[in-house]
């Protein structure tokens, strides 16, 4: 989900709290935050907060209280799709991938495993 707020986009990331345990948004959100200490890094989506009581509205109308994740919104959307759309320069890519190790090394370096890499 987007919204918008002064003219800048973020993703929302809504939780269905029926199914969610309040453990398993805490741990997130203490990742998430985590991940931003020091300034975070630029290959890594940024997180603006939590939303415990944020109110949407259904596509039939019906307004849902859930709690919700504010993220920075990557305009040039998943590299697996980018990528599936044919070729990449092997330069283009291996800059990518270089981007990618770096990510990948400053999380753990703050004490995260990313658990769902995929090719």
């Amino acid at each position: 989900m987007l919204a918008r707020h002064q003219n800048k986009m973020f993703a929302i990331k809504r939780y269905n709290t029926d199914t969610a345990t309040l453990d398993t948004l805490a741990e997130e959100t203490a990742v998430l935050r985590r991940l931003m200490n020091g300034g975070g890094h630029p290959g890594i989506i940024e997180f603006f907060g939590e939303r415990p009581k944020a109110i949407f509205t259904t596509r039939n109308g019906k307004q849902e209280s859930t709690v919700a994740l504010v993220l920075e919104y990557a305009e040039g959307g998943e590299l697996f799709s980018y990528l599936q759309k044919g070729s990449c320069d092997p330069t283009i890519c291996r800059a990518y991938f270089l981007e990618l190790l770096s990510a990948v090394r400053y999380m753990h370096e703050q004490g995260v495993c990313h658990r769902d890499l995929k090719p």
